[in-house]
């Protein structure tokens, strides 16, 4: 008998199982990035399961510029309200919430479905990463990748090519980019709301003391960790320049919602690890030796960026009047100290 595929019951759950988990040097979810493009300095790993795929999975892949990676939002702290639109016995008993507030709507509220937000009915996201290397050895089945915008330990569900000419709108292949001009016909221009636009546009100023200058490039100069002598897990000793950038790209777009920005300009919005730490911040010598400074971090607002923990305020910039204004877009952070610490 045939299979009567119009009697299956697509609302069946669907089970995936991860074939990998990246790490990367975000520890922690609030602060990561919106998009990975945005931060091109980030850094991070694909790690494949040598258990159900082989190295030969890779082979080939080296010869594009960027994948796609699709992976599963597993810090969400919205289970209970997936599960409870799931166990209902009549329809419209419970949905699934329809709305959120993009920060740089200042609390008007749109479809999830128009927006990026990870707590959607199906916990799935999608990012695009830069390939930089590619290692199909049995002992490093991975791809190391930057331009990333997951959390450390993210579980990957697959990993696609990228191929612009029709991954991208607009594509001219004589160009080799993106265009926006006469070869894009009416059917194919791209549309976004102006709140979106409007958004990619804006970027904080970030500023460094001399002191948190310092520090960084003792941290990078002293060697003491895993990878070639460097003390930071992404990163070797010499690219000071790479991991200042990094700090800089990230720092610049953490745009959050009005209620996270207000606690972060109070300076009480602080990385998980740095409500265990005290006020002392270790400063590593360039002659491998370590000294001790006592400051007051009550202040001051902390990220943790590999294996940095960066101190930083934020003071509130010109404000525009557009809803915008209260996600912080405009605002001013000064990076005043820089800490090591170990993973």
């Amino acid at each position: 008998k045939k299979n009567d595929i119009s009697k299956h019951d697509w609302r069946q759950p669907i089970t995936l199982t991860p074939i990998g988990h990246l790490t990367s040097i975000y520890r922690l979810c609030v602060g990561t990035p919106r998009q990975g493009l945005l931060a091109p300095s980030s850094r991070g790993v694909i790690h494949l399961d040598p258990t159900r795929l082989a190295p030969d999975s890779l082979d080939c892949l080296d010869k594009f510029s960027h994948v796609w990676v699709l992976f599963l939002f597993h810090l969400n702290t919205n289970s209970h309200t997936v599960r409870n639109s799931l166990n209902v016995k009549n329809a419209g008993d419970y949905l699934f919430p329809s709305k959120v507030s993009p920060p740089a709507l200042g609390g008007k509220k749109v479809g999830i479905f128009a927006t990026r937000t990870p707590h959607r009915p199906n916990p799935v996201g999608v990012t695009l990463c830069k390939v930089d290397k590619v290692d199909m050895t049995k002992k490093k089945f991975c791809i190391h990748v930057s331009a990333v915008d997951l959390v450390d330990g993210t579980p990957v569900i697959d990993i696609k090519p990228y191929v612009p000419h029709y991954d991208s709108v607009g594509y001219d292949p004589n160009n080799n980019s993106p265009t926006t001009g006469a070869t894009i016909t009416p059917e194919s221009s791209v549309k976004l709301p102006h709140w979106v636009a409007s958004g990619l546009e804006k970027k904080r100023i970030v500023k460094f003391t001399p002191g948190a200058q310092d520090q960084l490039s003792q941290i990078i100069s002293n060697g003491k960790g895993s990878r070639k002598g460097s003390a930071l897990e992404f990163y070797d000793i010499g690219e000071f320049a790479r991991v200042k950038a990094c700090i800089v790209e990230i720092l610049s777009i953490d745009v959050r919602s009005s209620y996270q920005t207000k606690k972060a300009r109070k300076g009480a919005f602080q990385a998980e690890r740095a409500l265990r730490d005290d006020t002392v911040v270790e400063i590593v010598n360039g002659d491998g030796g370590s000294g001790e400074v006592s400051v007051s971090v009550e202040d001051l607002c902390t990220q943790q960026i590999d294996n940095l923990l960066v101190f930083f305020n934020v003071t509130v910039g010109k404000q525009l009047d557009e809803p915008s204004s209260g996600s912080g877009c405009n605002d001013e952070v000064e990076v005043k100290f820089i800490k090591l610490i170990m993973k």
